[in-house]
């Protein structure tokens, strides 16, 4: 049975001390942070203030699809926040737009079908690098269908969260998938790449897809790569780049 309330920890990082999705240290003045949870018996977003002590409080609710269950938080610069959320009985995404002076979600009316009983999601963000005569790069968002068995892809086309099927989307996964990670790194400019691997449940084991520069996946060498207890059901997978 699924749980009643999934939380999900999305960086609300609203100030000059960063933005977007990656894990940092930052500062909640003057506003912020911001904490977002979704319903999936409420099919709502829950908004929550943060404080210097922890505690939060809450502030709004906005509608979302059917069970939602999972959303991620984007940030194209300081006034400019988006919300993606997996909406696992409806079987698409839909796009939330975020104040980020009073942290409440609007409706963007923006809703994409994708795969069965989507239940993750992985954002790719904007690399920042620009390309002449060609549109700016918006990032890419990549969406776990459990029931399908496979991931659908979406490159970002604006700022507003529209989205554009990625070639070959959906792509197949191995059965039962259950989490997802997508990860953007590399030792030099030449080497940034984007990877997203995806715990397979069923057999206790890791896919790895590589993302290539149009936003399509291809399966990486070696995958699925087996757990070495050979476990039965994975969690959620986390990605960290340690420098040293």
């Amino acid at each position: 049975m699924k749980p009643a309330i999934v939380l999900i920890l999305v960086t609300a990082l609203l100030l000059v001390a960063g933005c977007g999705s990656d894990n940092q240290i930052t500062f909640g003045k003057p506003v912020g942070p911001f904490l977002f949870t979704v319903g999936q018996t409420s099919d709502n977003l829950f908004s929550f203030h943060g404080s210097d002590s922890g505690a939060i409080s809450p502030i709004a609710s906005a509608a979302t699809g059917t069970a939602p269950a999972a959303v991620v938080m984007q940030g194209f610069d300081i006034t400019s926040f988006n919300l993606y959320i997996a909406n696992s009985a409806a079987n698409n995404v839909t796009v939330l737009s975020l104040n980020p002076a009073s942290g409440m979600a609007g409706n963007t009316g923006i809703t994409l079908p994708v795969g069965s009983n989507p239940i993750a999601l992985g954002l790719r963000d904007s690399s920042g690098i620009g390309i002449p005569n060609t549109p700016p790069d918006r990032g890419a968002l990549y969406v776990l269908n459990q029931g399908s068995n496979s991931i659908s892809g979406f490159n970002i086309t604006d700022t507003a969260g529209h989205m554009t099927a990625v070639p070959g989307s959906p792509f197949t996964t191995q059965v039962n998938p259950q989490a997802l990670a997508v990860v953007t790194g590399g030792t030099s400019p030449a080497t940034l790449a984007t990877f997203v691997y995806v715990a397979n449940g069923s057999l206790g084991s890791i896919s790895g897809f590589k993302a290539n520069a149009d936003g399509s996946l291809t399966e990486v060498s070696g995958s699925p790569s087996l757990s070495p207890r050979q476990v039965s059901a994975f969690g959620a997978l986390v990605w960290n780049f340690l420098e040293q």
